[in-house]
């Protein structure tokens, strides 16, 4: 039969610390992958668990589940390990996340911006590694010109995943698209290609950029 996700607060809390040390392996063995960063395929992740740490990934013998991608899959146990993909389209892999799944309120003491948006602390995060990988990019102009800081859409999670050896997912913050959370950043700016700094909605197909504001010199 199929096992229900514990509602008991104390169970939930008992099931992470037995886990806890598993979670800490698994982010080992995702970041140690230089030619993929930021994540280990599902097919392999058996094999390579079982030789760098002497034991098996056994789903059963740790939550009572019988396969390891649905247990990896609890977020409210795993909150650093995301899943993503399946079987049926190329096998699923984990990733390491930033924070857990449900977005953070805003706190009431953190700094603002200069449009005096408080940012909640998982998206300020998010925010100011996405500004090192535009200060990364930075397109040159002419001599006491400050630099243009602009992403395309499409590139944005790939230099991402190798300046910071994580991976840039929108749905772990609780945002439906890259484009809604870009949208959040007070320092950020989506910029349409042919429709220069238009946040109108438009057809959606990666072809926006993202550009810091103030040059990409928020504090």
């Amino acid at each position: 039969g199929r096992l229900a996700m514990p509602l008991d607060a104390a169970e939930v809390e008992r099931l992470r610390a037995r886990v806890a040390r598993v979670q800490a392996n698994l982010l080992s063995l995702i970041d140690a992958r230089p030619k993929q960063p930021g994540f280990v395929r599902g097919a392999e992740l058996p094999r390579m668990y079982l030789s760098a740490f002497g034991e098996p990934l056994d789903p059963e013998a740790l939550t009572g589940q019988s396969e390891l991608k649905a247990m990896l899959n609890r977020r409210n146990i795993f909150p650093r390990i995301g899943v993503r993909g399946s079987e049926k389209y190329g096998g699923w892999l984990i990733y390491a996340v930033a924070t857990s799944v449900a977005p953070q309120p805003a706190d009431p003491n953190a700094s603002k911006d200069q449009s005096g948006v408080a940012v909640p602390p998982a998206l300020a995060k998010i925010e100011s590694n996405i500004l090192k990988v535009l200060h990364a990019v930075a397109h040159p102009t002419a001599p006491g010109v400050p630099p243009r800081f602009s992403v395309t859409a499409g590139g944005l999670a790939d230099r991402y995943g190798r300046l910071l050896r994580e991976r840039l997912n929108f749905r772990d913050l609780g945002f439906r698209s890259l484009r809604d959370m870009i949208e959040a950043c007070p320092k950020l700016l989506v910029v349409m290609r042919g429709k220069a700094k238009s946040k109108s909605k438009g057809g959606g197909e990666g072809e926006g950029e993202g550009e810091g504001k103030g040059k990409g010199k928020g504090k």
